[in-house]
């Protein structure tokens, strides 16, 4: 009898510790929820942020050669939308070349795309004069087009499209009609 007695102790106190134990788990998340989400909120915040300042340094601002080779590069298989207009581009047919992201007023040709009218592609929207707007060229299916040129070619000398290192290139931000930063315009100076 008195082993039986006992063992109900036993699984009484076991009952009563787990008992503690998920009301300390459920009174702690309870208390602490609020601070989850603000640091939810906090990493997302710094996210958005980080992804505001990454195009800092191409909004409105003078760049290399060298730099918009580096952005070619870097943003090379991702679709990003590059446009730039080089001196012999412009002054051989008014033109410029259309990497990674194809926009609308982009047509095809051998090394790729160029927008033929690259004067009246520059044109601002209207209301802003801080970034250009336009849209991405879509396919059949809705999706954007994404091209997939190489940026080494870019640096061969006897290229038409050809980017001097030592040339100095007006860089501006593409976005699209949320504001969303979806390519970087590049024009020689």
């Amino acid at each position: 009898m008195e082993s039986e007695a006992v063992s109900s102790v036993k699984i009484a106190i076991h009952l009563m510790v787990i008992s503690t134990l998920i009301f300390t788990i459920l009174l702690t998340v309870n208390i602490a929820k609020p601070y989850i989400f603000d640091m939810i909120l906090g990493v997302v915040n710094v996210t958005e942020e980080e992804k505001s300042k990454q195009f800092d340094d191409y909004d409105q601002k003078w760049v290399s050669g060298t730099k918009v080779l580096r952005v070619l590069k870097l943003y090379e298989n991702t679709g990003f939308g590059i446009v730039y207009g080089t001196k012999k581009t412009q002054s051989s047919g008014n033109y410029a070349v259309n990497f990674g992201g194809v926009f609308k007023e982009s047509d095809t040709y051998a090394q790729g795309y160029r927008i033929l009218n690259f004067t009246a592609w520059k044109t601002k929207s209207s209301g802003s004069d801080l970034f250009y707007t336009k849209d991405l060229k879509r396919n059949a299916s809705g999706q954007p087009i994404r091209y997939e040129n190489k940026a080494v070619t870019r640096h061969l000398s006897a290229d038409l499209e050809y980017i001097p290192p030592d040339g100095r290139f007006y860089a501006e931000l593409i976005k699209d009609i949320s504001g969303e930063t979806i390519g970087i315009c590049f024009t020689q100076e």
